[in-house]
């Protein structure tokens, strides 16, 4: 099997993150880097999956190569229930510390 290597692209190249893929699956996985206008001099990693597990193993690999904390981080999840996404919504809310106080 081969290897997934992650790597941030700039003036030095730095590895992120290096993820065998025969001890674990990652379907579906294409990244990009897109440099962000808005924020200077910050960049984008993005990429699409196609299961939840394919998602937690790259940012659990991610967490334990970053040694800077200081990350901000995005999620974006793509749902066709609406009632799933209100529940879904709850809990991004929850963990982001958004929880409305009840009147």
């Amino acid at each position: 099997m081969g290897k997934l290597i992650i790597e941030e692209v700039g003036s030095e190249t730095k590895q992120l993150a290096e993820i065998n893929l025969g001890q674990g699956e990652i379907a579906g996985v294409e990244l990009k880097q897109l440099a962000s206008i808005s924020e200077g001099n910050s960049h984008t990693v993005s990429g699409e999956f196609f299961s939840m597990k394919a998602a937690r193993d790259i940012l659990d690999a991610i967490a334990l190569h970053s040694k800077n904390s200081s990350h901000k981080v995005r999620i974006e999840l793509m749902v066709e229930d609406p009632q799933q996404q209100e529940l879904y919504q709850k809990m991004f809310d929850r963990a982001a510390g958004k929880t409305q106080k009840s009147s």
